[in-house]
């Protein structure tokens, strides 16, 4: 492509980054006493993924098509006041890169990118979840409430205050971008004051963390790929189980490969209340018995069953009452 053939021609040295190394594109600034990078991926054995993530930060990143010349990556960087890259993450799986840009008034307006490192693909957010995202974004949508409220006396207050009449109208929060981080994502939202507020005190969005540990029960099998390794088909471990105990209570397990001395260890998360819930048990054969445990790790109920590669069929037992329910889940994969 002509956009790749330009690039002997542009004076920089190049940053590794494991597998590939960036050639940044620069230039001067004419308006500020600035350096303005972009930046360019080069995998001489992989140039297909590069030249995806490379066409993905160009349309973004600078409205550019993919064969771009230098010339005009330069021309298109000279508007912005500033205009640099930093990589966030970087493994056998995940390529996250910031383009760190600032405006007007110098004011930034910066992106980020999740790039399949296996694929050179943009990661799209509808791929990494399923439907249980919407428990997430509740989540979000409260942890930017109680954000609000901690403005509520300031100086802007009737401000914050509108904005939470607006917040409390919704039901959960508008995600208008994610990328990942260290196991977990940050998320960015749709909020009133955003702009506004975060903008002024100089940064871009406000964003919202969370752990693999908040989010598992929430990814697709693609998505759970980014934080553990593959599991052998018809294993138990490693993948995110769903279904009801006694047909009506919708929950999510996940369990763990054995530790020394066989002992199985998990999570469980009933949908209606979004939180861990500490599992131990064992496996015998074909027979698996989880006891999902309190606060103090006493147990309070036994899960048990018969997993066939697919399913884990068996019972719930409330260890208060000795109430035995039906269980039913299956793997998603």
């Amino acid at each position: 492509m002509k956009y790749i053939a330009t690039l002997c021609f542009v004076l920089a040295s190049l940053v590794s980054f494991g597998q590939f190394t960036i050639k940044p594109i620069t230039v001067q600034s004419e308006g500020f006493d600035t350096e303005l990078k972009f930046p360019v991926i080069v995998w001489p054995q992989q140039t297909a993924l590069a030249a995806r993530m490379n066409s993905q930060l160009l349309k973004v990143g600078l409205e550019l098509p993919a064969e771009s010349t230098t010339k005009q990556v330069q021309d298109a960087m000279q508007p912005w006041s500033a205009f640099d890259y930093s990589i966030l993450l970087q493994s056998d799986k995940l390529f996250v890169i910031r383009l760190n840009r600032a405006g007007t008034h110098s004011i930034p307006n910066n992106v980020t990118f999740s790039f399949d490192a296996r694929t050179g693909e943009a990661i799209d957010m509808n791929t990494v979840f399923n439907p249980r995202l919407s428990t997430i974004k509740k989540s979000l949508l409260d942890e930017w409430k109680n954000r609000i409220k901690g403005h509520l006396n300031d100086e802007r207050g009737s401000e914050y205050k509108e904005c939470l009449d607006q917040a409390n109208q919704t039901s959960e929060l508008a995600v208008t971008a994610m990328h990942f981080i260290n196991n977990g994502i940050e998320f960015e939202g749709s909020c009133c004051l955003d702009v506004t507020s975060f903008m002024m005190e100089g940064n871009t969005r406000d964003p919202f963390s969370r752990s693999f540990d908040q989010l598992w029960f929430a990814l697709s099998a693609y998505g759970l790929s980014y934080f553990k390794g593959p599991s052998p088909g018809g294993s138990v471990f490693n993948v995110v189980l769903h279904g009801t105990i006694d047909q009506k209570y919708p929950l999510s397990v996940i369990l763990f490969p054995p530790k020394q001395g066989g002992e199985i260890t998990g999570w469980e998360v009933y949908d209606k209340f979004g939180q861990n819930i500490q599992m131990k048990g064992s496996m015998e054969g074909n027979k698996l018995t989880l006891h999902e445990l309190d606060a103090t790790g006493k147990p309070q109920a036994t899960l048990q069953g018969a997993w066939d590669g697919a399913s884990w069929q068996g019972t719930f037992t409330n260890s208060k009452t000795g109430k035995v329910l039906s269980l039913q889940l299956s793997a998603q994969r």
